[in-house]
């Protein structure tokens, strides 16, 4: 067992580690712990400097964004973030840095030997002290900058500390554009275009194009402080380092190079350079598509990838030739997509008991006439999907499901994308989707196409006893009715590609008058044009007096079988002649006459009865 005199031998020793301790990118973090580790034997042994200890403590505990990497170029975000933020409170929380701290701070700034450590505690006393006091203290932010200064020449000799250099100098960068200061800023920016020179020599790429930002965001602040012969310069050196990494067949660091070299060449004025390099980002993105689709594992799906982001640099360049291309060649990757076996369904088998399902169906079967059937049917909540339900699994799944978590989603419909499922929220909307999707094919396959095989087998259902149902309800018009009778009598005769082309704008159709008929707004009039026109499916779905007579189950099912790009879409591919033969099966067919039957549930009253 350690005795006192033992910790407090080891708190030393610690202690002359941290003073001479030399940069790292992990830098701050590892003081940091070395600094938690004193804190604990200083405890244990009862030391005096505990307090002190802790202070210490909370000057490097605070983390330091590394913002060039990010490049917000936004000066008046804050320095240092907490470590910890929660709805109880944060740590370290600079309102509870006390006068005494950064007295302490101050000493320390002024005392200390190492470079990395004195740059800390100035750019502490800056952030939280100085530039908050209503007359600054200047020969503060003078030492400030300094300090950068010299961190980031220190750095030079460290290859680990490869953040910490760039970060050093954007700091020492943004202090001297935010209070002006041109000769500093002047003597950094030659600093930097000699030590990239340097780094190319090293063949260090990466910390080139990190201080080639620095050097953009000085002069795109202050460009009369800075030679244009350093853009040219810097050119020279980006346009090797792009060809080099083209060589490597790194595309991604290639064309983050000719992004920076795109903006050094507006920055010159040279346009037409810009424009030019802008088509080497987007041939690149080609050469990738096509890389991809040659050898023994061809992936159309990441080819229809790169090609989409070369077209959307072709339409930035206005290039609609090549726009138009690329918008075939990307059809024609999803295409041969759905032909390759690059897609793999996955399959989980639920076994449900015969007896089970034969009991549920007994519920619609069992009533006296034909007609109390299909009311039943239309109308039973269990089969109109429970959206309160579904966002419950939706919310589970996108905490429990590292896929759906973080990997990209791309849903396709045919040969097209039909979205880009990229936030918190389009994820969560898709996996709703989805669940909603599962459980509407589910109830249809065991519950409602089986009751209407048992309906046509015990009661007589034919396309005849479904039109006089519809009749006898009263509320779709004749005009309706006529077109709706071909459909269900194609159904009946198991055509499922006429049916469900008639079918399904038929119940938008019928949904729109009955919507008229409850004295609801279904049209809207163009003032400029002096038209009236129709509204969408998608408008009516949306409008607020629809959804409280309906309700959220209801609309919900609705929108995703007729108009939810990642829900079935029916109305749209319909509307476009998009769905395919094979897409156009019974299970679709019997979810659009099953949303005819949910009509039937709504009367209209007479008003003042």
């Amino acid at each position: 067992m350690e005795s006192e005199l033992d910790k407090k031998d080891k708190i030393l020793k610690i202690l002359s580690e941290i003073k001479n301790i030399n940069p790292s990118d992990l830098l701050y973090e590892k003081i940091s712990d070395m600094l938690r580790e004193v804190i604990t034997l200083s405890k244990e042994s009862g030391d005096k400097n505990l307090i002190k200890y802790q202070w210490e403590a909370i000057a490097f505990d605070f983390y330091t964004p590394y913002r060039v990497f990010g490049r917000p170029e936004n000066r008046s975000a804050s320095r240092f973030v907490p470590l910890i933020e929660t709805n109880k409170g944060k740590y370290p929380d600079p309102d509870t840095i006390t006068e005494k701290m950064f007295e302490y701070y101050h000493q320390r700034a002024k005392n200390t030997k190492n470079i990395v450590l004195g740059a800390r505690y100035w750019d502490i006393l800056w952030e939280f002290k100085v530039q908050k006091l209503p007359v600054k203290d200047m020969k503060i932010l003078d030492t400030l900058i300094k300090s950068q200064l010299k961190l980031g020449k220190l750095c030079e000799k460290y290859p680990e500390s490869e953040m910490l250099l760039v970060d050093s100098y954007y700091r020492a960068v943004s202090l001297c554009l935010k209070f002006n200061y041109k000769k500093p800023l002047e003597d950094i920016v030659k600093k930097l275009n000699t030590l990239i020179d340097t780094l190319y020599d090293k063949k260090e790429g990466r910390r080139v194009l990190d201080l080639a930002e620095i050097i953009l965001i000085a002069y795109r602040h202050n460009g009369k402080m800075i030679s244009r012969d350093v853009l040219t310069h810097l050119l020279e050196i980006l346009n090797k380092i792009q060809a080099e990494y083209r060589k490597e067949g790194n595309s991604n660091l290639q064309r983050e190079t000719l992004k920076i070299i795109i903006e050094t060449e507006r920055m010159k004025k040279d346009f037409p350079a810009a424009k030019k390099t802008n088509y080497t980002i987007a041939n690149s993105f080609i050469e990738q598509a096509e890389a991809n689709i040659k050898g023994d594992k061809p992936s159309y799906l990441v080819a229809a990838h790169f090609y989409e982001l070369a077209m959307r640099e072709y339409m930035n360049i206005g290039d609609k030739e090549k726009t138009k291309m690329l918008k075939q060649k990307i059809r024609e990757a999803y295409k041969k997509m759905g032909e390759s076996s690059e897609l793999k369904v996955i399959e989980a088998k639920v076994k449900i008991p015969q007896k089970a399902i034969d009991e549920f169906c007994e519920i619609f079967t069992k009533l006296p006439t034909l007609n109390e059937s299909l009311e039943k049917l239309g109308t039973y909540p269990t089969l109109i999907p429970n959206v309160k339900e579904a966002k419950k699994e939706a919310e589970k799944q996108l905490k429990t499901s590292i896929f759906t978590q973080f990997f990209p989603i791309t849903p396709i419909s045919g040969d097209l994308k039909v979205a880009d499922i990229i936030t918190d929220d389009e994820r969560y909307k898709w996996q709703l989707y989805k669940h909603l999707m599962l459980s509407i094919s589910m109830y249809t396959n065991l519950i409602i196409s089986r009751v209407i095989d048992l309906l046509c087998e015990k009661k007589e259902l034919s396309a005849q006893t479904l039109i006089d149902y519809f009749e006898e309800w009263g509320l779709i018009d004749p005009e309706n009715l006529s077109v709706i009778e071909v459909g269900f009598e194609r159904y009946f005769a198991k055509d499922y590609v006429s049916a469900i082309y008639i079918l399904t704008p038929q119940f938008e159709s019928s949904f729109r008058r009955l919507l008229l008929k409850g004295g609801l707004d279904v049209t809207s009039f163009t003032n400029k044009e002096g038209r009236f026109k129709e509204k969408t499916l998608g408008d009516l779905l949306d409008n607020e007096e629809v959804k409280k007579v309906f309700g959220e189950n209801l609309i919900t099912y609705i929108k995703v079988v007729m108009t939810e790009a990642t829900g079935w879409n029916l109305r749209n591919n319909v509307a476009h002649g998009l769905l395919s033969r094979s897409a156009c099966t019974r299970e679709i067919v019997d979810i659009v006459l099953h949303l005819f039957l949910t009509l039937t549930g709504f009367i209209i009253k007479e008003q003042g009865g």
